[in-house]
């Protein structure tokens, strides 16, 4: 009887481990963690002077958007010339002496 009694144990437990590898798997849920974004500065020191170039980069958005508002500004580049106190720009690929603003 105790051996009729050990391998009925033995036969549950072996159904109940292919009964266990039969069930879908359980998901585990991850905590999604959400990005922050990161402020930058960028600042240029000269001569006793501190400027922040995001600044920089705006004022030649904003003179641009000013002497040209027909056109859509696809690309910016921004080239701070400190000795003079301008920053020189290009716009979507297109530059002109006239593209500057005071730093």
């Amino acid at each position: 009887m105790a051996a009729k009694k050990v391998s009925e144990e033995i036969k549950n437990v072996a159904e109940e481990l292919l009964d266990a590898a039969k069930a879908p798997a359980k998901k585990t849920t991850r905590k999604r963690t959400t990005k922050k974004t990161v402020k930058v500065s960028v600042n240029l020191e000269f001569q006793g002077g501190q400027h922040d170039i995001t600044d920089v980069a705006k004022k030649a958005e904003q003179a641009f958007k000013e002497s040209h508002p027909e056109v859509v500004i696809e690309t910016l580049d921004v080239y701070c010339k400190p000795e003079e106190g301008v920053a020189y720009y290009v716009v979507n690929g297109e530059g002109s002496e006239s593209f500057k603003v005071e730093i």
